[in-house]
C-alpha cells in the first residue's frame, strides 16, 4: 500500500470538483476511472492559465511541461503531460501544476494542483490527485 505523500495538496477541476486535502494517514492507491492514454495531449495553456486564476485567484506564467507516469503495483495508472507555472500572489506557492484529462465519457476536466509542499513536483502533483481520487471513490463506495 502506498501512502498519501501529498497531505495538505489542494487542487480541484474546472467543473468544480475538488480534489480533497489528503490526510496523513495511509491512503490505498487503486487505478482510477479515467482515460489513462494521451492525458495532457490537449492541454490548452490559456485555459489551465485561466483555471488556475479561477481556482486560486493567482496569475502565473507557462514555465515547463513534464511527462509524467504513475505506476501502482507495476501498473501504470496515470500518464501525460503536466504543465509547470509559476504563479505569483500566494504565500507558500511558487509553482502551479495543471492537465486536461478525459473521463470515461468522453468529458474534459481541468485539474490545478499548488505547488504547496510536499508537492513541488509535478510527478507528486499528480500523486496527490489520484490519491485524492482513489479515497474519494472508496469514501463513496463506503469501503
Amino acid at each position: 500500500m502506498r501512502s498519501a505523500m501529498a497531505r495538505g495538496a489542494r487542487g480541484a477541476d474546472a467543473t468544480g470538483c475538488p480534489v480533497p486535502a489528503l490526510e496523513a494517514h495511509a491512503v490505498p492507491f487503486p487505478p482510477i476511472a479515467v482515460d489513462l492514454v494521451d492525458n495532457g495531449r490537449m492541454n490548452n495553456l490559456g485555459r489551465l492559465q485561466q483555471v488556475i486564476r479561477d481556482l486560486h485567484g493567482l496569475e502565473s506564467e507557462h514555465i515547463d511541461a513534464v511527462e509524467v507516469i504513475e505506476r501502482f503495483e507495476g501498473q501504470t495508472v496515470w500518464q501525460g503531460r503536466v504543465e509547470v507555472f509559476r504563479v505569483r500572489g500566494h504565500s507558500r506557492a511558487t509553482h502551479a501544476y495543471a492537465w486536461t484529462y478525459a473521463d470515461h465519457d468522453g468529458k474534459l476536466h481541468h485539474l490545478a494542483v499548488l505547488g504547496v509542499p510536499p508537492v513541488d513536483t509535478p510527478q507528486k502533483a499528480v500523486q496527490a490527485t489520484v490519491a485524492a481520487h482513489a479515497k474519494a471513490r472508496l469514501a463513496a463506495a463506503d469501503i
